[in-house]
């Protein structure tokens, strides 16, 4: 009689949050590859795609919020920074000039944090 091949599958691995996210984000970055990142970290292209699903999904913990300093300046506004008051329109609350390399970006008004951290992500 000839061998009896066994169909028993290998327990499945399991991964932790911070793994997941950690390779999707990695899949993420520009010129990543999905292929290349699976590969590099040993799991099979599907999983990680099904991890993209779950990670856009919001199904992994949110990462601990990193605070990047960016170099901070500060200056009296000159005439150019002044809404026209002709028509009596009130003044912004708030007034915001960012300068991420080439990229000048003004900012009126009160922005949320989550706003000003998608102004910055995006100009990175």
């Amino acid at each position: 009689m000839g061998e009896h091949k066994s169909t028993e599958r290998s327990p499945a691995r399991k991964f932790s949050k911070e793994f997941k996210r950690r390779v999707v984000e990695q899949s993420q970055v520009g010129g990543a590859t999905v292929a290349i990142v699976a590969r590099e970290n040993g799991i099979r292209e599907a999983l990680l795609w099904r991890w993209r699903r779950e990670y856009d999904a919001g199904k992994f913990d949110a990462p601990p919020e990193q605070v990047n300093f960016l170099p901070l300046g500060i200056q009296a506004p000159t005439d150019e920074h002044h809404v026209n008051r002709s028509n009596d329109s009130p003044m912004p609350s708030g007034y915001l000039e960012l300068h991420l390399g080439s990229a000048r970006v003004l900012i009126h008004g009160s922005p949320d944090r989550q706003t000003l951290a998608n102004v910055i992500e995006a100009l990175r």
